[in-house]
């Protein structure tokens, strides 16, 4: 017989990290738990922080900070989530290039 598992229920306040571990392709209905679903964020999210030691301390400060590094905008955040790619030779000459003649140079030179 199989056991009936209760599914991680997310507080309102972790959705737009529950709804970015969907974009990601995650069924987050079948996470179980508040570790295995930080867990799934910071490994998707390619973060490197480290679980807590004591297995019976809540992680939903854990999971707010890292909500706050991988969904900035959808919490409020100063960030950007993509930035704006990097197109060459779009922004001009740093200064105004003076012409020089060389025949005027050798000539000043001489």
């Amino acid at each position: 017989m199989k056991h009936a598992f209760q599914p991680y229920e997310w507080p309102e306040s972790l959705y737009p990290l529950r709804d970015w571990l969907r974009r990601k392709g995650v069924d987050v209905d079948a996470l179980k738990s508040e570790r295995q679903a930080y867990w799934m964020a910071r490994t998707l999210g390619r973060q490197r922080t480290k679980f807590t030691k004591d297995r019976t301390k809540s992680l939903f400060p854990h999971m707010l900070k890292l909500q706050r590094t991988l969904c900035p905008n959808e919490h409020g955040g100063r960030y950007p989530t993509r930035r704006e790619p990097f197109i060459p030779g779009t922004f001009g000459a740093a200064s105004e290039v003076r012409r020089i003649d060389p025949a005027e140079y050798q000539k000043a030179k001489g």
